[in-house]
């Protein structure tokens, strides 16, 4: 349960209306149509770790509003030397053309969509209303971007909009990296899995970048491995981690990866635990202010009610994630259970400061300061007010989950009391979620999960590997697990396969005929 008053889930009904306000009407939508397909994170994920590859752009010029005049209306698409042009719509009718265009995409470009009104004279050229610049860095490899543009008159300023949807698909079939790891899969997984994971966690530890936390952690849950690269992964953190006051504090591969995994397989419990109360907060901001500057003079008679609403809210959304324990995926309970003995061997009385760490500071903060990115609103809360009350709420659940028994902010002080008061039954939360159920929630992503998805992944870490091929070799032998000869030997053995297989010449120019019928799995 969330607590919700029903006033506030009427309320709260409208506001999802508020947010699909400004978008074209249903029957404008073109998202069922068969060129456009829904986004894929692991192309996203390939996209930016490859930049820009060759592949084709899909323009849709859905229709425009606000132009200062009626004229009669046609839109111009140009994509490096290619232009396209919609048909005229005539003064007076509604500006709608749901028209798509496709381009071949083979250098870095500028969409350009140029509204003109179309003289009844033969002989006379169309004159321009505006137009907008579409960056193609700007559309993430397969993914739908839908929008308003402004359209735009030199030196007058705007001249209404126009609503385009985009899609840039690459061909990542002509990738280098993506014929290696189709060809070697076998080869190169053997590798990777090999002795307590210690290739792949050097490269993780070598390139700390984002695309690569996810890429790994997505192709070694698709093979049920998840849990031991994690715990391979939190293995090193500790053995680097000086003191017990810095634990889990740095956002290194460990924690990242922990982080991504989390998002990957317990949404479903974010959403059930604090969805629904957060969505009402940004509809119904007001009141949480406890900091005397940031109020106006006539809202500080209301100071000890806002306090007292504060801590009110944040009680409610710590006993809606307490009774949402069944919700929680159990290999994440697992994990929780693995990592506590982990953190007990080295710091014997933080265990549960280090569930905390990971669960709530990793995991449950980030969805109050930036919920767009947990799918419980579409887009960045653009409401100050709001902004700010959730990110009050974040500091307090925060500072608790820190074991902090006194607010720094002087304005937080007087809420001292919700710190204390709430310790003993957060430690036993993380008792409980750090305890592995005979039955629980499972995790159903892996169906998810095609083979071009893990074979994506796979070319990603291959890449990755191959930039750092230099130092690789002297990065291993510095890994803690590199302790005895015998795993030495064993170790440097499979890089050099490893190496071997990456280093080989391979034919990308035309592979499509040479890849189609071979099975990754």
């Amino acid at each position: 349960s969330t607590g919700l008053e029903p006033t506030l889930l009427a309320h709260h009904q409208d506001f999802f209306g508020f947010l699909m306000a400004g978008k074209p009407a249903k029957n404008h939508s073109i998202l069922a149509k068969p060129s456009f397909h829904k986004h894929n994170t692991v192309d996203n994920l390939f996209a930016s770790f490859y930049g820009f590859r060759a592949g084709r752009l899909l323009v849709e010029v859905v229709e425009a509003r606000g132009v200062k005049k009626e004229v009669n209306f046609f839109c111009e698409v140009v994509f490096g030397n290619n232009k396209e042009k919609t048909s005229t719509i005539p003064k007076g009718e509604k500006y709608h053309w749901a028209e798509e265009f496709s381009f071949e995409v083979d250098s870095k470009a500028d969409v350009k969509i140029t509204g003109f009104h179309a003289s009844k004279k033969l002989m006379s050229k169309p004159k321009s209303i505006g137009s907008t610049n579409v960056p193609l860095s700007k559309l993430f490899d397969g993914d739908i971007h839908d929008d308003w543009y402004p359209l735009m008159v030199e030196d007058k300023g705007q001249n209404g909009e126009i609503f385009l949807r985009l899609q840039y698909n690459s061909e990542m079939e002509r990738n280098r990296d993506y014929v290696v790891a189709k060809e070697n899969k076998a080869t190169i997984m053997k590798c990777l899995l090999h002795h307590d994971l210690v290739l792949v966690c050097v490269l993780c530890k070598s390139y700390e970048t984002e695309e690569l936390s996810k890429a790994v952690i997505r192709l070694f849950n698709s093979e049920g491995q998840a849990l031991r690269i994690l715990i391979q992964l939190m293995f090193r953190d500790l053995k680097n981690t000086p003191n017990e006051d810095v634990l889990f504090r740095n956002d290194s591969i460990a924690t990242k990866t922990t982080r991504n995994y989390f998002r990957m397989i317990g949404l479903d419990f974010v959403h059930h635990a604090m969805g629904q109360l957060i969505q009402t907060v940004i509809a119904f901001p007001q009141g949480y202010e406890v900091d005397p500057a940031k109020m106006k003079p006539e809202e500080l008679k209301d100071l000890k009610t806002n306090q007292a609403n504060l801590v009110h809210i944040t009680t409610k959304f710590l006993d809606s994630i307490y009774s949402s324990l069944d919700r929680i995926p159990l290999n994440m309970r697992k994990y929780l259970n693995l990592l506590r003995q982990l953190v007990k061997q080295v710091f014997p009385q933080k265990e549960l400061r280090a569930i905390g760490s990971i669960l709530f500071l990793r995991f449950l903060v980030p969805a109050l300061t930036a919920p767009q990115s947990y799918d419980i609103v579409q887009k960045e809360v653009a409401d100050p007010t709001a902004r700010r009350a959730l990110t009050l709420i974040a500091k307090m659940i925060q500072n608790l989950a820190n074991e902090i028994m006194e607010f720094k902010e002087e304005c937080m002080s007087p809420m001292n009391h919700f710190l204390t008061d709430n310790l003993p039954k957060l430690r036993q939360f993380f008792e409980n979620v750090s305890t592995v159920p005979e039955t629980g929630c499972d995790d159903a992503k892996r169906a998810d999960f095609t083979d071009n998805d893990r074979l994506k992944c796979l070319a990603l870490i291959v890449g990755a590997i191959s930039k750092n091929m230099s130092t690789f070799e002297k990065k291993l032998m510095e890994d803690p697990r590199m302790k005895d000869e015998k795993t030495v030997k064993s170790v440097i053995e499979q890089f050099y396969e490893l190496k071997q297989v990456l280093e080989k010449p391979v034919d990308v120019l035309d592979v499509r005929g040479k890849l189609a019928g071979l099975n990754i799995r």
